[in-house]
C-alpha cells in the first residue's frame, strides 16, 4: 500500500470520527434539558441513605438550593396514595423507572415544575455529579452537556441548604400525630415554593394563561394552575370544561415571544405539542384544555 493511499485513509478516518462527535454533540443538544437563562430543578437520590432532595439552580441570582426532606417525609399522590418519601426510587424500580418515578411524584406533591433527576450512593449531590460524567455508577436523565453545565454552575454559584428544622420552624413540616414521621402542610408548601423557586427567566417573557379542565378529576385545573405559576406563568383563569377528555392540548398565539415557557413546559409535562390559534376570547397567550393524561 502506498504512502499517498494510507494518507488518505488517515484523513477519512479524521473526518468519519469528526462526523461521529458532531452527531453526538447535536444529538445532545438537542435532548438538553437545561436552559442558562432559567431556573433548573432537579431531584436528587440516594438509595443506600434513602435520602431525597430537591436542587435547584438560579441563573437570575446566581444561587444553587438544596432543599433536604427527611426519609419519613408522608407525601400524597392523587394516582398512588400516600407513601414515604424515603421509598419512591424503590417504587419507582419495580418497572426499572425509579429516578423518574421519584421525579415525578415529587414535582406533583410540591406542585413545583421538576425536569432532572440525579440518583447516586455517594450521599453528596456534587460528587454524584461529577461521577456521572462516566467513572461513577450514577443513574440520571441529564444529557452530558447538561451535566457538564452543572457542575461549572456549582462552582460558580452561591450554596445553600434547607434541612428539616427549617421546614419545621416555617411551618412546611409537622409531626405525624403516630410521631414516627412528618407530613407536610400544602398551602405552605406551596407559598414556599411560590416565593422560592419562582421562575424570572421564564417570569420575563410575561405569558398569561387560561386553564379549562376537562380531565373530570377536582382540583385537577388548579394543580396545573399551580405548577405554572411555580414556571413564572401567570394565570389569569382557572375553569371547568363542559366535556371529559383523555389527552390535554393548549394553544398559543404568539410561540415566539414565548419560547422559554413553551420549552419548559414540554420538557416538564410532555403533552403532545402545542397548537397555534387564536386565544384573545380567553384573554391570555396561552389556553390550556386540561385531559386525564395530567394525572401523571
Amino acid at each position: 500500500m502506498t504512502r499517498v493511499t494510507l494518507s488518505w485513509i488517515k484523513w477519512l478516518l479524521v473526518v468519519l470520527c469528526g462526523l461521529i462527535v458532531l452527531g453526538r454533540l447535536t444529538v445532545e443538544f438537542r435532548n438538553s434539558l437545561v436552559s442558562p437563562e432559567s431556573r433548573f430543578n432537579l431531584v436528587y437520590v440516594n438509595p443506600v441513605k434513602e435520602s431525597v432532595s430537591v436542587v435547584t439552580f438560579d441563573p437570575v441570582e446566581r444561587k444553587i438550593l438544596q432543599l433536604n426532606y427527611p426519609s419519613s417525609l408522608e407525601i400524597n399522590s392523587r394516582s398512588e396514595g400516600t407513601y414515604a418519601i424515603k421509598n419512591l426510587y424503590k417504587l419507582g424500580n419495580y418497572k426499572s423507572q425509579g429516578g423518574e418515578f421519584a421525579r415525578r411524584k415529587v414535582q406533583g406533591f410540591m406542585r413545583l415544575p421538576i425536569v432532572g433527576y440525579v440518583v447516586g450512593d455517594r450521599g453528596d449531590f456534587e460528587k454524584d455529579l461529577i461521577q456521572s460524567l462516566g467513572w461513577g455508577k450514577v443513574e440520571t436523565n441529564l444529557t452530558l452537556i447538561d451535566r457538564i453545565y452543572l457542575i461549572l454552575r456549582l462552582k460558580e454559584y452561591n450554596k445553600a441548604q434547607i434541612d428539616e428544622g427549617e421546614l419545621l420552624r416555617l411551618g412546611i413540616l409537622i409531626k405525624s400525630n403516630n410521631g414516627d414521621g412528618y407530613n407536610y402542610q400544602p398551602e405552605r408548601m406551596l407559598t414556599y415554593v411560590g416565593k422560592s423557586f419562582f421562575d424570572w427567566g421564564v417570569g420575563k417573557e410575561g405569558a398569561t394563561v387560561a386553564i379549562i379542565n376537562e380531565s373530570g378529576i377536582d382540583g385537577m385545573g388548579s394543580d396545573v394552575a399551580a405548577f405554572l405559576t411555580s414556571l413564572g406563568l401567570d394565570v389569569v383563569m382557572v375553569r371547568s370544561g363542559t366535556s371529559v377528555q383523555d389527552k390535554t392540548k393548549y394553544i398559543v398565539s404568539d410561540p415566539k415571544n414565548y419560547s422559554k415557557a413553551l420549552q419548559l413546559i414540554e420538557n416538564v409535562f410532555h403533552f403532545p405539542k402545542y397548537e397555534v390559534g387564536e386565544t384573545t376570547e380567553y384573554r391570555a397567550a396561552i389556553v390550556f384544555w386540561i385531559g386525564k393524561d395530567a394525572l401523571e
